[in-house]
C-alpha cells in the first residue's frame, strides 16, 4: 500500500477589514404646538327684517357688538342717584336702559287705594293693634285682628268670620275621620294581603280560577273597609263627643250615646258571630264524633 501525495495545504487570503462609515447624529427636531386655526370675524351679519316682505338689512358685528362702557355696567350700590323711574312708570330700576344684565335692580310697587275700610281690632294710644284672646280649655291664648275693604258692618263681619271658621272646622273634623279611616284600613291591610295571595293561587284552576280571584279579593276588601270605616267613625265620633262633653255638655252627651250605642252593637255582633261558630263546631263535633248524643238530621 502507497499512501497518496496530498498537495500543501494554502490558508486562503482574506481582505482587510474596513468599518463601515456611519453618516452623523442628528437629534430631531422639536414640532411647533399644534395652533388651531381661527376663523376671521365676518365683516357683516345679515339681519332679518321687522317684516318678512321687506329686504334683510346688513350691520357691522361692531355695531351690533358694541365694546361695554364703564356705563353699561350695572351700579354695585343702590342710592338715590342711581334708582331711577323707569319708562313704564311702575317700576324702579338701577340701570340706565331696558338691557338687562347681572347686577341690574328693578323694583315694581303697587297700591291700594280703597275707598273705605272696615277693621277689627284694639285701638291704644290713637293706633290699631292685634286684640289678645284669653286662652280656654284646649285653646291657647293667641292675637286676633281682622281687616276688609268696604264698609261692613259690625254684625255681618262677625258673622262672615264665624261661617268661615265653622266651615274650617267641618273640614278639619272630615279630614280628620278620614284619616282615622284610612289609618285602620291599613292596619288591616295585610288580610287583604292575604286574601290576594289565596286569590292567585285560586286562579290556576281552570275555567273559574278568575272569578274566583276576584270574588275573594272583592269580598274580602269590602269587608275590611266596612270594619275599618266601623271602627275609625266610632273612634272618631268618641273623641269629638268627650271634647264637646266640656266645651257643649248637651251636644257632646248626644254624640256619646251614639257612640256607645254603636260600639255595643258591634261588640253585640262580634258575641252573636262567636256564639254561632261555636254552636256549628259542637254540630260537627256531635255528628262525626260517634256519641249518644241527640241524632240532628
Amino acid at each position: 500500500y502507497v499512501a497518496p501525495t496530498l498537495p500543501p495545504y494554502v490558508a486562503p487570503t482574506l481582505p482587510p477589514y474596513v468599518a463601515p462609515t456611519l453618516p452623523p447624529y442628528v437629534a430631531p427636531v422639536t414640532p411647533a404646538p399644534y395652533v388651531a386655526p381661527v376663523a376671521p370675524p365676518p365683516a357683516s351679519v345679515r339681519l332679518l327684517a321687522a317684516t318678512p316682505t321687506s329686504a334683510p338689512a346688513t350691520a357691522s358685528v361692531a355695531q351690533l357688538f358694541p365694546p361695554w362702557t364703564a356705563a353699561q355696567f350695572a351700579p354695585t350700590t343702590v342710592n338715590t342717584g342711581n334708582l331711577k323711574v323707569a319708562a313704564a312708570g311702575n317700576e324702579l330700576e338701577t340701570c340706565s336702559n331696558r338691557m338687562p344684565r347681572l347686577g341690574c335692580v328693578t323694583l315694581s310697587y303697587k297700591v291700594s287705594a280703597p275707598a273705605m275700610v272696615s277693621v277689627i281690632a284694639e285701638i291704644t294710644a290713637g293706633q290699631l293693634a292685634p286684640k289678645e284672646t284669653p286662652s280656654s280649655w284646649g285653646c291657647s291664648g293667641s292675637e286676633f285682628s281682622e281687616f276688609t275693604e268696604g264698609n261692613i258692618p259690625k254684625d255681618k263681619m262677625l258673622a262672615k268670620l264665624t261661617s268661615a271658621n265653622s266651615m274650617m272646622t267641618w273640614i278639619l273634623r272630615f279630614v280628620g275621620v278620614l284619616g282615622a279611616w284610612m289609618a285602620v284600613y291599613c292596619i288591616l291591610s295585610p288580610i287583604t294581603y292575604m286574601a290576594d295571595k289565596i286569590g292567585d293561587v285560586a286562579d290556576y284552576i281552570p275555567c273559574v280560577g278568575g272569578f274566583l280571584e276576584s270574588f275573594i279579593e272583592g269580598v274580602v276588601g269590602a269587608v275590611v273597609c266596612f270594619i275599618s270605616c266601623s271602627c275609625s267613625c266610632s273612634c272618631s265620633l268618641t273623641v269629638m263627643a268627650l271634647v264637646w262633653v266640656f266645651m257643649r255638655p248637651l251636644v257632646g252627651a248626644v254624640f256619646l250615646l251614639i257612640a256607645l250605642c254603636c260600639c255595643g252593637a258591634a261588640g253585640f255582633a262580634a258575641m252573636q258571630a262567636k256564639g254561632e261558630g261555636e254552636t256549628k263546631r259542637e254540630f260537627r263535633m256531635g255528628r262525626g264524633g260517634g256519641s249518644s248524643g241527640p241524632d240532628y238530621e
